[in-house]
């Protein structure tokens, strides 16, 4: 996807890399925000936990995290805040990109390891970008668990993903992290705009102090939203595809079946099996979902 930044020279670095740093936040503003997550801190009601019986229990959380908090009321007061202020900002960057997500993300010390993975897709991407924007609240470096991504993985592999989907990657995860990792390590204030579709990681909070960061999901201007959600039926594992908007991820529960979206398609889950040697070679491929390109996860896809 062309055209995202105003900037040709960002535009270029990130469809290289499939990240760029940015000047993002004052001082006031990041104090501003680490003030309000502390005085809502008692409106969060904790992670949900529930799932899809048919399906393996998410690995356990032990970070705070929005997105999956089990609070509406809190889910929305955090998404208005962190808008009304990044919007503006992130304007000056992106083409009109619009807001659907809106997380703190909190790690307490000597916890709060995010898997390897990558983001969920959130539009079509065969011809679509969407995008994260992850502040730091803190000075971010390895040691308190900053983001961790690998330059110019983005638009290489699985590009259906959603809660309940196997991850092509998950098995190579040791491998990757220890060869191929680069570390965020930008000040407070600054933000690494990423595309969703990037290999990222960060470790656990090793120290003491406040591990503190925001992420604002984005999607380009009049292009629907979608999720995908793996279900079963007879004895078939089948991706759903839902179109959906910004109120849906208010609401949804993780694991479970949307209820009341529009069903725009369904087609067969097929697993691909991915080793090490076979990564590095497609990591040096063009970096664009593109048919013939890559083996697909899907049948629907490649049929």
């Amino acid at each position: 996807m062309k055209g995202m930044f105003h900037d040709s020279e960002i535009q270029k670095k990130f469809d290289r890399d499939g990240y760029v740093i940015i000047d993002l936040l004052s001082k006031e503003q990041v104090d501003y925000f680490i003030k309000q997550y502390f005085d809502m801190e008692s409106e969060r009601k904790g992670n949900k936990e529930d799932y899809d019986i048919k399906f393996e229990k998410p690995k356990e959380i032990t970070y705070e995290f929005t997105f999956i908090d089990a609070s509406v009321e809190y889910k929305k007061k955090v998404f208005n805040k962190v808008v009304q202020e990044f919007k503006p900002l992130v304007d000056k960057y992106l083409v009109d990109f619009q807001p659907i997500i809106a997380n703190y993300i909190h790690k307490t010390s000597y916890k709060g390891e995010v898997p390897m993975h990558q983001n969920w897709a959130f539009v079509d991407e065969w011809k679509y970008s969407s995008i994260s924007v992850w502040c730091p609240l803190v000075d971010s470096f390895k040691e308190n668990g900053a983001l961790q991504v690998v330059p110019g993985s983005h638009k290489r592999f699985a590009p259906v993903r959603g809660p309940l989907i196997p991850w092509e990657l998950e098995h190579l995860k040791e491998d990757i992290i220890k060869n191929d990792m680069v570390t965020m390590s930008i000040k407070a204030g600054q933000a690494v705009i990423l595309d969703d579709s990037i290999i990222h990681y960060s470790a656990p909070n090793m120290t003491d102090g406040l591990r503190l960061a925001i992420q604002l999901i984005m999607i380009p201007p009049r292009v629907p939203s979608i999720h995908y959600h793996m279900t079963e039926e007879d004895g078939q594992k089948k991706i759903k595809v839902y179109e959906v908007d910004q109120e849906f991820y208010m609401n949804f529960h993780p694991w479970l079946k949307p209820k009341g979206q529009k069903l725009v398609d369904t087609f067969n889950y097929k697993k691909v099996d991915i080793d090490y040697e076979k990564y590095k070679k497609m990591m040096k491929r063009k970096a664009v979902h593109e048919r013939g390109l890559l083996e697909l996860t899907f049948d629907k896809i490649i049929s």
